[in-house]
């Protein structure tokens, strides 16, 4: 809404809401039928004023709400466009002193501009005073000039009769052998120059040789608590690679029974489908009694275990500066799993990770006959049909 029609709207409003009563108001009285109540009673006479206030007080409370939601937004809007303008007033102003303080300028280099031009004259009066300047400079250098230049015939003859003497002491060095002394003497002090140079080397050496002596010492203190350590962590891997080639064998055992009893339910299943029997007996044989620890937390454990020993492999193996075995392994593991009968952790720990299952490529190389006949292990396979597919 505009403003215009919002001042419009409030000003038909009256202040005064009971002497202009609401016509809506009036229609939904007449509406309502008014009850036959008796005379006498004060009870009904009180609910009958009662019902009539809140018929008169709830259309213009609602329409004071209207009117004083009407003129909150006039003012609003009244303070928005005072505000605006406020605003404007504020940047014409700050135009208005930007433009005085150019015309400012403008006026100060205008009478600079014309300043200069009436000095003129003066300028020209201040440059050929500058000229006569000069020239008295000029005539004063050389006034100087040709006083250096006697001042330098009276050093030369100085300089020859020096020369003069100098040949004559020399004369007298020559009768008297002095130069042998000198040479002597020369020799002297760069024989002591170069026995002090020599001292300071071999104090500076000196002192290098025992930085050496501590630096070598420390370094093999280094070497042998590292060949400490390394003999230490070599013992216990030793150690654990023990234990861990037990548990193989252990496991290999455990396999290899489990491997048995699958060989003797075929048969036992075999032979009870030639024999006529109930298929709840058959169902009965051909089930197994399942572990108490369900198969998701094994593979976990498993896992984990594995994860732990490569970790402290490749630790040590960095240790050491070996090269990691991974490759080797990982060829080994697959020829043997190609090779080895299908275990039941085998078949379990080909989980990946979010609790869903994956049949390895040796599985599904297999033939069905070669697979185990525990309808938990393919109650697990399952879900990993349905996810490849």
């Amino acid at each position: 809404m505009d403003t215009h029609t919002q001042s419009t709207i409030g000003d038909n409003y009256s202040d005064n809401f009971e002497s202009e009563p609401d016509p809506e108001q009036n229609l939904e009285i007449k509406q309502t039928p008014y009850r036959k109540v008796k005379k006498n009673t004060t009870q009904s006479r009180k609910k009958q004023s009662l019902h009539t206030k809140l018929m008169r007080i709830t259309p213009t409370y609602e329409m004071e709400q209207k009117i004083v939601t009407a003129k909150k937004l006039n003012n609003n809007e009244l303070r928005n466009l005072n505000a605006e303008l406020l605003r404007q007033i504020e940047k014409q102003k700050e135009e208005i002193r930007i433009l005085k303080r150019m015309e400012f300028r403008q006026s100060k280099a205008l009478e600079k501009f014309e300043s200069s031009k009436s000095r003129l004259p003066m300028l020209l009066e201040s440059h050929n005073k500058e000229i006569l300047g000069m020239r008295e400079q000029i005539r004063t250098m050389k006034t100087r000039y040709r006083k250096s230049q006697e001042s330098l015939r009276e050093v030369e003859d100085e300089l020859e009769k020096n020369k003069n003497r100098l040949n004559k002491y020399k004369a007298l060095v020559d009768d008297e052998n002095l130069q042998e002394r000198a040479e002597l003497s020369k020799q002297l002090n760069i024989a002591q120059q170069k026995v002090k140079e020599l001292e300071t080397k071999i104090q500076e050496l000196e002192i290098h040789i025992q930085h050496l002596i501590k630096n070598h010492k420390y370094e093999v203190n280094i070497e042998k608590a590292q060949s400490k350590k390394i003999k230490f962590t070599i013992q216990e891997l030793e150690e654990k690679y023990n234990r861990l080639e037990i548990q193989l064998l252990e496991k290999e055992k455990e396999l290899e029974v489990w491997n048995i009893y699958s060989n003797r339910q075929r048969n036992i299943t075999q032979k009870m489908s030639s024999s006529r029997s109930t298929p709840s007996v058959k169902s009965k044989f051909n089930e197994r009694v399942p572990p108490l620890t369900p198969p998701p937390v094994r593979m976990k454990r498993y896992e984990e275990r594995r994860r732990q020993s490569k970790k402290q492999k490749e630790s040590m193996l960095k240790k050491v500066n070996l090269p990691s075995p991974r490759a080797a392994s990982d060829t080994k593991s697959n020829q043997t799993s190609m090779s080895q009968p299908l275990s039941r952790k085998d078949f379990c720990s080909t989980a990946t990770h979010n609790g869903r299952l994956r049949v390895p490529t040796h599985v599904t190389a297999r033939s069905n006959d070669d697979m185990p006949t525990d309808r938990g292990l393919f109650r697990l396979a399952q879900p990993s049909t349905s996810s490849s597919a």
